[in-house]
């Protein structure tokens, strides 16, 4: 996904691992991953997130998108 911050800086996931992605879970969904990790915790137990949040290393922006890539937001740092 490529996702262009109003600084006209370029965002993007398409690198594994990255800086710029990063994965939201509620309180709820993170209870089930704990629950699921006694003794160990398979990869396909960890449920999909909520939301996606690309944060610009430019400008420091949080763009926020929902867990069908729709845009939901944006933020940014107070100053």
């Amino acid at each position: 996904m490529r996702v262009y911050c109003k600084c006209k800086n370029v965002m993007t996931n398409h690198c594994d691992p990255n800086d710029t992605e990063y994965f939201v879970f509620s309180e709820n969904q993170k209870n089930v991953v704990i629950n699921h990790a006694l003794p160990f915790i398979d990869a396909l137990d960890i449920p999909e997130p909520e939301y996606t949040v690309f944060r610009c290393d430019k400008c420091g922006r949080i763009v926020i998108f929902d867990d069908k890539n729709n845009y939901v937001a944006t933020y940014i740092e107070e100053q």
